[in-house]
């Protein structure tokens, strides 16, 4: 299951890696993103980018604190709070894709500030619409990639095979060729 926030946030660990970029400055991640979540293009000024990390590390501590007291601070829900009472919208009934009617958000401008509110919105749907125990972070220490995790008995640990089979590899060669000792 795919969540907004969540690619978002883990667009930091790319940051965090030398060889790579950050996502945020690299245009066409941005687009990519945008049109994958049908998302306005808040802009790749400094300013911009700014604001845009600022969220991600917002998102990034406030999914932290969740997972680890099963709730967040009044300080992370005030702020996560400014970010979406800052987007102004209005609504608009919309026909969708299969032929139904929807009520759509409309913003009254397509600036940093409804790109953040969109994202906040999808963090705060993920913790009280969905399971929110299930929000889980890569049990790789030099991973920190979060994910939902829809395992049947929500035993995940890794965001991925490739972070479980690195570890599993270490534990074993821990195992099998124990640190000499001084």
């Amino acid at each position: 299951m795919d969540f907004l926030c969540l690619e978002f946030i883990n667009s930091r660990w790319f940051a965090r890696r030398k060889p790579f970029e950050d996502p945020l400055e690299q245009p066409e991640w941005l687009t990519r993103f945008c049109e994958k979540w049908d998302l306005p293009e808040p802009g790749t000024d400094a300013a911009t980018l700014d604001v845009l990390r600022g969220l991600r590390g917002l998102l990034a501590e406030a999914a932290a604190e969740f997972r680890g007291l099963r709730g967040l601070s009044a300080r992370l829900q005030a702020r996560l709070n400014a970010r979406l009472e800052a987007a102004p919208f209005s609504q608009r009934l919309e026909a969708a894709e299969d032929g139904r009617l929807r009520l759509g958000l409309v913003p009254c401008n397509r600036d940093p500030a409804w790109f953040s509110a969109c994202v906040v919105r999808s963090f705060a749907l993920l913790l009280t619409e969905y399971a929110p125990e299930r929000l889980k972070c890569c049990a790789n220490p030099e991973c920190g990639w979060f994910f939902y995790d829809e395992s049947k008995n929500q035993t995940r640990k890794w965001c991925d095979n490739a972070c479980a089979s690195l570890l599993k590899v270490r534990r074993f060669r821990s195992r099998a060729h124990p640190p000499a000792a001084r």
